[in-house]
């Protein structure tokens, strides 16, 4: 039997789920092997001044103010694409949710999803999710793991994992995708 996990990661405007904007978000259904099949990535938010220059956020964030169902068809369709493709892939493929600091993620995707209309749209994966923190600090206590530190750009340092353009969620993807079948060979 086939193993496969479907590993996520968002881009956000800050740490709160509540008052901060969800900016990014990406996905990838893995084989064991950590071979891509399937791949589902959007930008929301795109006016935000953190992903463009000054001048081009306050002209769409203006252009936004004056239409504000534009923003919200938009993250409203961006939700609708997400919560069919999730489906689709827990339907055919019944993936392990994976994802770096996973709890972080879900508290912004519920959050923005329930705002859609969407609600508890990562129930279809309990129990079977991975958080990639959770499993480094398991491996570091086994003495598998030297660095002290959790993040994903350390622990990719460690195993010598490229992610040239970290903190873009589907560049965290991948490089999350690399480091779980790290820690997977590290069990054999």
């Amino acid at each position: 039997m086939d193993n496969y996990f479907l590993v996520l990661d968002t881009e956000t405007g800050g740490l709160n789920s509540k008052t901060n904007s969800l900016n990014e978000i990406a996905a990838a259904l893995c084989n064991e092997q950590g071979m891509p099949l399937e791949r589902f990535q959007c930008l929301l938010n795109p006016y935000s001044q953190n992903k463009l220059s000054s001048l081009y956020a306050l002209k769409l964030s203006t252009l936004f103010e004056r239409s504000p169902d534009l923003k919200k068809i938009e993250n409203f369709e961006s939700a609708n694409q997400f919560a069919q493709w999730l489906v689709m892939v827990s339907t055919k493929y019944n993936p392990v949710l994976v994802g770096h600091n996973l709890k972080f993620d879900l508290e912004f995707l519920e959050s923005f999803m329930q705002a859609y209309g969407f609600e508890k749209p990562f129930e279809i994966f309990s129990p079977h999710i991975i958080d990639t923190v959770m499993f480094a600090k398991i491996l570091s206590l086994s003495g598998k793991i030297k660095s002290k530190k959790m993040n994903l750009g350390s622990l990719c340092e460690e195993f010598e994992i490229k992610n040239e353009k970290a903190h873009t969620a589907m560049a965290d993807v991948d490089a999350t995708t690399q480091l779980l079948i790290k820690f997977f060979s590290l069990l054999k």
